[in-house]
């Protein structure tokens, strides 16, 4: 029984490439839901949004960082909630008009997330 344990967890690495961009997503998602936050005021004024999008938009970030931590523990539902977020912030992209590379930049994060966690779909729970 411990054998089959040891080598389900060897089957469960990350291996370089994955963990290493699980963590560059979490940390640029943490650290822009942090600006949004605390400078709502000043990026509102810049862009002539409501401060309240700001706030939105630094939640959704926040929240989108602790989803890529779920997919990093191997939670396949985070995957989905991910999805959903980056639909989100698409949306919320598009109200304040930024369309183009900006609007779209969260599906290709999506994208490069799923075809880094593809080869690792099974160990998902």
């Amino acid at each position: 029984m411990a054998k089959k344990a040891a080598v389900s967890a060897a089957k469960r690495e990350h291996g370089l490439l994955l963990a290493g961009w699980l963590v560059l997503i979490i940390v640029s998602t943490l650290a822009s839901g942090a600006l949004y936050l605390f400078e709502a005021k000043a990026l509102a004024a810049q862009i002539d949004v409501p401060v309240a999008l700001m706030y939105l938009y630094g939640v959704v970030s926040l929240v989108s960082a602790l989803l890529v931590f779920y997919i990093f523990s191997w939670k396949k539902i985070a995957f989905y909630g991910y999805v959903v977020m980056v639909f989100v912030i698409f949306a919320l992209n598009v109200i304040v008009a930024r369309l183009g590379l900006l609007a779209i930049s969260g599906f290709i994060g999506l994208i490069i997330t799923y075809l880094l966690l593809r080869p690792k779909w099974k160990l998902l729970e």
